[in-house]
C-alpha cells in the first residue's frame, strides 16, 4: 500500500514566504523585515477599532474602554471626542478590517493561557505603522485593574503615532522652498505639508515670525477651512519667560503686529474668558525642557476664532525662545483632526546644527 502524502496548506504558505523573503534579502542585497512587505495601514487619523464581544462591550469593561477613548478633547471650542471608536464582534475580524491603523482586542475567557490578566503588544501585525494591542484574561475584576493601569498610555501612544503618520505624509508632499527658508534664515527644521503657503516672514534683532497657512474649503468643498502655523522666536531673558502670563502676553504681543484683520483696529489674541483660559503643561521636547499650551483664539474686533497648540522652547546654542504654534479656523467643521494635522507640524520641530 502506497503512503499518501499531506501538505498543509499553512505550511505550504510558511515556506512561500521564507523562499520569497530568501530572494529579496538576496537581490536587495539587506536584511529585509516583514513589516516591509505589508500593505500600509488603513482607516482615518485618530480611529480605533475595537474587537470584543458584544456581552463584553455592552457591561462595565466596555463601557470604561469607551469612557476613556471617548473623553472629551481639551481646549476645543465645541465638544469633541479624543478618538472615534468602532466595536466589532471577534468573528468581525477580517483581513480589511486587519489592517486598520489602531486595533485594541478585548478576550475574556477561561483558557489556561489567560489564567493572569496581562496586556500583550502586537505592534504591527496586519500593516505597516500600524499599532495592536490585546488585552487577555479570565475575569472581569482583574482585566479592569490592567486596563486601568494600562489604557491612558496606550492612549497617549496612539496620539503620538498619529502624528509620526502625518510626518510621513509631510515627507511625501513637503513644502521645499518654505522649510528651506526656515533653515537657511533662522537654522530651524520644520516638516511643513505642500499646501501651507507662506504668507509672511520678518527676522530682525528683536526676533523673527513666520507665518504659514492654507485656506480653501472643506475636504467636501462646503464649508471654509484654514490651518495654518506661526512660528517666532525672541531672545530668551531669564526663567519667567515660560510663566503661563509672559507666553501669552508675548503671543498676543507678537499676533497684534503681524496677523491683522480687514480693518486696522482688528488682530488676533488669545481668547481669555472664564472657563477659556489656555492650559499649559511642562513637557521633554528632544530632550530639551518646553511648555505646551492649549487654547483658543478669537479677533479682536471680529468674529474669527478657533483651537490653537503651540511648543515653546529654548534654543541654547542662540540664546533665544522659539514657539511653533498650529492653529485651525474652521466654523461650521469638528475641528479634532484639522488641529491634529497642524499639530504635527508643530511637533516636527528641531533645532540645525
Amino acid at each position: 500500500m502506497k503512503t499518501k502524502l499531506t501538505v498543509r496548506p499553512r505550511k505550504i504558505a510558511y515556506t512561500a514566504l521564507a523562499l520569497l523573503s530568501a530572494v529579496l534579502f538576496q537581490n536587495c542585497g539587506g536584511e529585509l523585515k516583514l513589516e516591509d512587505m505589508l500593505p500600509e495601514a488603513s482607516g482615518q487619523a485618530n480611529e480605533i477599532y475595537v474587537f470584543c464581544e458584544n456581552s463584553v462591550w455592552n457591561d462595565t469593561i466596555g463601557r470604561y474602554v469607551q469612557g476613556k477613548l471617548e473623553e472629551r478633547s481639551t481646549n476645543l471650542p465645541q465638544p469633541e471626542k479624543r478618538f472615534t471608536v468602532y466595536q466589532f464582534q471577534p468573528e468581525g475580524m477580517n483581513k480589511a478590517r486587519l489592517t486598520h491603523r489602531n486595533i485594541i482586542e478585548i478576550v475574556i475567557n477561561q483558557r489556561n493561557e489567560n489564567k493572569e490578566a496581562r496586556l500583550v503588544r502586537k505592534g504591527s501585525r496586519g500593516a505597516k505603522n500600524q499599532l495592536m494591542f490585546e488585552f487577555k484574561g479570565q475575569k472581569k475584576e482583574e482585566m479592569l485593574e490592567v486596563l486601568n493601569s494600562e489604557l491612558p498610555e496606550i492612549l497617549d501612544e496612539i496620539s503620538k503615532k498619529e502624528i509620526e503618520r502625518h510626518h510621513v505624509k509631510f515627507k511625501d508632499r513637503p513644502n521645499r522652498s518654505a522649510q528651506k527658508k526656515l533653515h537657511e534664515t533662522l537654522r530651524l527644521r520644520v516638516y511643513i505639508p505642500k499646501k501651507l503657503a507662506l504668507q509672511k516672514s520678518i527676522n530682525d534683532t528683536s526676533g523673527s515670525f513666520t507665518w504659514l497657512e492654507a485656506k480653501g474649503a472643506s475636504p467636501e468643498g462646503s464649508s471654509v477651512l484654514h490651518q495654518g502655523v506661526f512660528v517666532y522666536t525672541y531672545p530668551y531673558v531669564d526663567d519667567s519667560t515660560f510663566s503661563s502670563r509672559y507666553l501669552i502676553s508675548k503671543r498676543d504681543s507678537i499676533l497684534k503686529d503681524n496677523v491683522l484683520g480687514s480693518r486696522d483696529d482688528q488682530y488676533l489674541k488669545t481668547l481669555l474668558i472664564e472657563g477659556k483660559h489656555p492650559s499649559t503643561k511642562e513637557i521633554n521636547f528632544n530632550g530639551n525642557y518646553a511648555i505646551e499650551m492649549r487654547g483658543e483664539y478669537t479677533m479682536h474686533n471680529g468674529f474669527m476664532g478657533g483651537p490653537f497648540v503651540s511648543v515653546t522652547t529654548f534654543d541654547e546654542i542662540k540664546n533665544r525662545i522659539v514657539t511653533v504654534e498650529g492653529y485651525c479656523y474652521a466654523p461650521q467643521l469638528k475641528k479634532r483632526d484639522f488641529l491634529k494635522e497642524m499639530e504635527s507640524v508643530v511637533y516636527s520641530l528641531s533645532f540645525s546644527e
